[in-house]
């Protein structure tokens, strides 16, 4: 039992640590290093779809990532190109 609330507490660090980090590279308009970050893989979060259309608006080009069918966790863009391959049996 304890095992499984420390592994709960370590995923919850983890999770904050990543908002934490959207928000910093947010506030600093690090947008290259925001979209690296949101590259990696990541769990749902509450504020990515807001990271991802603020990244989307003050990038300055098409971004490499974005929003996955459920409009509300953003992917790797060759990551939406690979499942559309695999739907259309292409």
């Amino acid at each position: 039992m304890e095992n499984l609330e420390s592994q709960s507490q370590k995923e919850e660090k983890n999770w904050a640590e990543y908002m934490h980090q959207i928000d910093d590279l947010a506030i600093r308009n690090d947008w290259n290093q925001l979209e690296d970050l949101l590259r990696e893989d990541h769990p749902v979060l509450p504020t990515e779809k807001e990271a991802f259309n603020l990244l989307a608006e003050k990038l300055g080009r098409t971004p490499r990532v974005k929003l996955d069918k459920s409009g509300f966790h953003v992917i790797r863009a060759e990551e939406e190109e690979k499942d559309e391959i695999r739907e259309n049996g292409r």
